[in-house]
């Protein structure tokens, strides 16, 4: 198979990034029956993270794929980290100008 040095199909860069907000409750679904207990200092995934829209690709089953670069969060607050990776669009949405995190990453509520 030969790769495209190009990129793949309707590869496109944003420059500067896009600010946008990332819907962890669905990229990380939470089984209605889980009955297990919170664990203290465990990664958050019940909010909607602030991120950056990197680039876009066009996605082989049709539509679209953001890479998205977003913090996660441990409960406590204490750890965090920056991850970055392709999600399909319906995760992600523009973030408007306000008052909530102007940095591009933090904590949405």
């Amino acid at each position: 198979m030969s790769s495209n040095e190009s990129g793949p199909v309707g590869l496109r860069w944003f420059d500067p990034p896009r600010p946008v907000w990332v819907d962890l409750r669905t990229l990380f679904p939470v089984s209605p029956h889980h009955l297990h207990e919170l664990v203290p200092g465990g990664i958050e995934t019940r909010y909607e993270a602030s991120g950056l829209l990197v680039g876009e690709v066009a996605w082989a089953i049709g539509g679209r794929l953001g890479l998205v670069k977003y913090q996660l969060l441990s409960t406590d607050q204490r750890w965090q980290t920056i991850v970055e990776h392709y999600m399909p669009t319906h995760l992600y949405r523009p973030k408007r100008r306000g008052r909530r995190d102007r940095d591009g990453y933090g904590h949405g509520h």
